[in-house]
């Protein structure tokens, strides 16, 4: 078993996917297929490709250590098209969402601190050489960026902040499922006792998915700012989905210097990867975007502007800021 764990804390190949019952459990993992996966919870290794290590074994384990440096973001975003552009070979790997994150938090231990820095030093392990580890929070894994990142001196953040009324446009335009997503991140929050407020049976019976999809958003929307000012400007930086879709190059060139990455960023955006949505693959283009989420909010006005004022009041008398600090872009 001592062979097992040091072979499978050597290679940082073998990822930490999830964790249940004090238990990490492993799962190999290239590098390129990191750069293929737009969330790491989709993967289903099979058996004879995933270890279960008991946090025991791996408590006296030293490891190599790259740079970790974590992306917040509120989802529908362009967060995983801007971890895709990041993740340049050589220069750094992005980690789609480890689920891992949310089984802490839902397992009840994200206040353990020796959980967290057992954790953080799994993510922290080189996956290739020379590469920096940029990892891309979950819903309720954004809780969990400043503590983790206060462990790492190299470590930097980065809020990506989707307005909320693209938010509940992004939901409302995927029909059912869309609501039915709204509401199971409403809960998900909650129930981890990370939301500005409990979603009771009441709140499930009687509010809209939107109402309870713009709770969500205030709630993680308070997990970012509180990372931000928690670790400070010279640690944390913020942007904004528009900003990102407008102006890629300068965006993704703010980004890489507060990550300090070395990227190539006109080999980035010259290499097709803008014009694939980062998730379905479909062909996707910024400029049309931008007018569909117009059209989407004219016609769907009746619905969300309610919403969305209805949210700001309560962020309001709840001393939640709706803008993010320490802005990379002026």
């Amino acid at each position: 078993m001592d062979k097992l764990v040091e072979e499978t804390v050597a290679d940082g190949r073998w990822f930490p996917l999830r964790f249940k019952e004090d238990h990490f459990y492993f799962a190999f993992i290239p590098p390129e297929r990191h750069r293929e996966t737009s969330f790491l919870i989709n993967l289903h290794p099979p058996p004879d490709e995933m270890r279960a290590i008991p946090r025991t074994a791996l408590a006296a384990m030293q490891s190599a250590q790259a740079d970790l440096h974590f992306i917040l973001h509120l989802g529908f975003g362009g967060s995983t098209l801007l971890g895709r552009i990041l993740a340049q070979p050589g220069t750094a790997i992005t980690l789609q969402e480890p689920p891992v994150l949310t089984d802490i938090v839902k397992n009840g231990d994200s206040k353990s601190a020796q959980l967290l820095e057992e954790t953080t030093r799994l993510l922290s392990r080189p996956i290739s050489p020379g590469e920096a580890n940029i990892c891309k929070m979950t819903h309720v894994g954004n809780a969990l960026a400043a503590s983790m990142a206060e462990l790492q001196p190299t470590s930097q953040i980065l809020c990506l902040q989707t307005p909320m009324e693209e938010m509940l446009l992004s939901l409302a335009l995927r029909g059912h499922e869309g609501r039915v997503s709204a509401r199971k991140i409403a809960v998900s929050i909650s129930d981890s006792d990370l939301g500005i407020g409990k979603v009771s049976d009441r709140d499930l019976a009687e509010r809209t998915d939107l109402q309870l999809a713009a709770l969500a958003w205030l709630s993680m929307q308070k997990m970012m700012v509180d990372a931000a000012l928690r670790l400070g400007q010279q640690r944390a930086g913020s942007i904004t989905t528009g900003q990102l879709m407008k102006d890629i190059r300068e965006a993704v060139a703010a980004v890489a210097r507060h990550f300090r990455l070395d990227l190539d960023v006109d080999a980035r955006l010259s290499d097709g990867l803008m014009d694939r949505h980062a998730k379905t693959g479909e062909p996707f283009n910024p400029e049309r975007r931008a007018e569909r989420i117009a059209e989407g909010l004219r016609a769907h006005s009746a619905e969300i502007e309610p919403v969305v004022d209805w949210a700001r009041d309560i962020a309001q008398r709840a001393g939640i800021a709706l803008d993010l600090p320490y802005p990379l872009i002026s």
